[in-house]
């Protein structure tokens, strides 16, 4: 059964799925070539390779596999970040965006020490789009918004097209008018906010791509509704068998060891009635019968 999502969800927003799915090259690649057509520009690029931005950043941050924002090196050299935002949008955040196109464009920089070289000379681009869903400081008031930059403090900066952020407003999508021909990019706007798997299956009708971006991420609820599971049996598990050790050697017999490991699969089958699991998995991972569990009921 795939984990259910509440209906004021934007599934394709949720930070894991979101991340998890366009960090793989083939999807990231759709979503970026699409936005090139929708904005009329040559979309004839390959995206070489795809990370979590975290990545760059030293061990000692401990920071989580999907922390930040994905990041793309094209064929070209040019470098391509996008990040999703589902909170409000505001100056603090766009001063965060910022941060992340400058460094970013700088970390190209080669580690030398002569200060006098003009080492910008030949950095490639850095391109930022970031999906926002609210506009509370007047930032972005159409759908797309283009910022340029120059990096801060720098002298050597070569024009105003080196970094730049593209602040997309997915709540503004709802105000354009559905029509079945529109652009690759709009209905991907529009699943980026779907609420329903129905929803996102009407949308990416007839389109592979779209199609496969589904079906990733109704595999990836499946798993992680999985893995989430185990976890939990696993934790409970120890916790149990601390439980039972303690216990056996309380009585310090062969005798105890049968009362911990039953106990150990009685209190399993409790918690795991208390936390809604269906009956037959609760079998199936305990190995009581079904007139064993029903009478712990």
């Amino acid at each position: 059964m795939i984990v259910e999502i509440k209906n004021e969800v934007k599934i394709f927003q949720k930070d894991e799925i979101f991340k998890s799915l366009f960090r793989y090259n083939y999807f990231f690649t759709y979503l970026y070539k699409a936005f090139l057509e929708y904005m009329k520009e040559d979309s004839n690029i390959e995206v070489m390779s795809v990370t979590a931005e975290n990545l760059m950043m030293p061990d000692y941050h401990n920071i989580q596999e999907y922390y930040g924002d994905l990041v793309g090196t094209l064929d070209t050299m040019d470098i391509i970040s996008i990040e999703m935002y589902t909170g409000r949008f505001n100056k603090l955040k766009f001063k965060k965006s910022k941060g992340y196109l400058n460094r970013l464009y700088v970390n190209q920089l080669p580690k030398i020490k002569n200060k006098k070289i003009n080492n910008y000379r030949n950095l490639h681009k850095v391109i930022n789009i970031s999906f926002i869903n609210s506009d509370c400081d007047e930032l972005a008031p159409r759908l797309i918004n283009k910022y340029c930059f120059m990096e801060e403090g720098s002298m050597f900066g070569r024009d105003d097209e080196d970094t730049i952020m593209y602040l997309v407003r997915l709540d503004l999508v709802k105000e354009i008018a559905y029509n079945e021909d529109e652009s690759k990019f709009i209905r991907l706007l529009r699943m980026l906010n779907a609420t329903s798997y129905e929803e996102l299956e009407r949308l990416a009708k007839g389109d592979e791509t779209m199609e496969d971006m589904i079906e990733y991420v109704k595999e990836w609820c499946r798993e992680s509704e999985k893995n989430g599971k185990e976890d939990f049996i696993e934790n409970l598990k120890d916790d149990i068998r601390e439980e039972a050790r303690e216990e056996w050697i309380e009585i310090g017999t062969m005798e105890g060891i049968k009362i911990g490991i039953e106990k150990n699969r009685l209190d399993i089958a409790a918690l795991l009635l208390k936390k809604k699991y269906p009956i037959n998995e609760i079998i199936e991972i305990t190995g009581l019968s079904r007139k064993e569990v029903l009478d712990i009921r």
